[in-house]
């Protein structure tokens, strides 16, 4: 399907741009589904196949105009990828109406790596890296938490802060949604643990900066040093982990892999 750029801003870290579909085509696309939804309506009188359009856009009015932005909007994405505009991260649907979408795009975050080793205290972060030397470390462990806080302090890096508060509000929203599932009350529970609203969100907040830098920093790291799983990473992460799953297994496992790319990274940066 055609496109027109309407309008597009770009900033260090966002690219905001409206596009508009060839009308001929979008009326096209919707005649395709309506008459989708004609050939199977079941209504009152008629028989399948056979009701009047305008009694099947009555009837599914909703439903044509879902389909229909599905179909549109994938194509509109399709469209601006070809174009150039693109990113690792969904972007915003700031505006949508048949005639015009709207979206913001983030641009992918930079990681500049120092030109120097980064240095890690081995005598402050010793409980730490003895969990990642035995492959049991928790991103959620303080002592872990610390030693990446240590690593990302000497590092420079660019990210968008309408993309940290999006994923913040996200993350908010996903903890707000356990706590009350527990039969709790937010402002309750908050204020159980000392700390006022606004401080719960700030630490969310550090949580997303950390999660995301790192996981760009992982990649530009291990880039950068020529790491990669081997099977003998894969042996030593089952054995120290008690699993009994192939090997195989574990490499088509993402959220394994993730994690002992994060190994290789904190492995070599604290044995420098």
């Amino acid at each position: 399907m055609k496109y027109n750029i309407l309008d597009k801003e770009e900033t260090d870290t966002d690219i905001i741009v409206s596009i508009s579909p060839d009308e001929a085509e979008y009326a096209k696309l919707k005649d395709k589904v309506t008459l989708e939804y004609k050939q199977k309506a079941t209504i009152t009188g008629f028989r399948k196949g056979k009701a009047p359009i305008q009694m099947v856009l009555d009837k599914y009015e909703k439903d044509i105009f879902l389909d229909s932005y599905e179909v549109n909007m994938r194509k509109a994405l399709e469209f601006l990828e070809e174009n150039g505009i693109t990113s690792k991260f969904l972007p915003d649907l700031l505006e949508y109406k048949e005639d015009k979408i709207k979206l913001r795009f983030y641009k992918d975050i930079e990681v500049i790596l120092p030109e120097s080793c980064i240095k890690i205290d081995r005598e402050l972060n010793k409980s730490a890296i003895e969990k990642i030397e035995a492959l049991t470390f928790k991103l959620t462990d303080d002592d872990v938490v610390k030693l990446i806080d240590n690593i990302l302090s000497q590092i420079t890096y660019r990210v968008s802060e309408l993309l940290i508060d999006r994923y913040t509000e996200e993350e908010f929203s996903e903890s707000t949604q356990k706590i009350e599932k527990l039969g709790l009350v937010l402002a309750d529970y908050i204020s159980s643990i000392g700390l006022t609203e606004e401080q719960y969100k700030a630490n969310i907040r550090k949580k997303v900066v950390r999660d995301i830098i790192f996981s760009f920093f992982i990649k530009e790291y291990n880039k950068k040093k020529n790491l990669t799983i081997n099977d003998n990473i894969y042996s030593e992460f089952k054995k120290h982990n008690s699993i009994k799953v192939p090997i195989k297994e574990l490499k088509d496992n993402v959220n394994v892999n993730y994690y002992l790319e994060m190994y290789l990274t904190l492995s070599d940066i604290i044995n420098k």
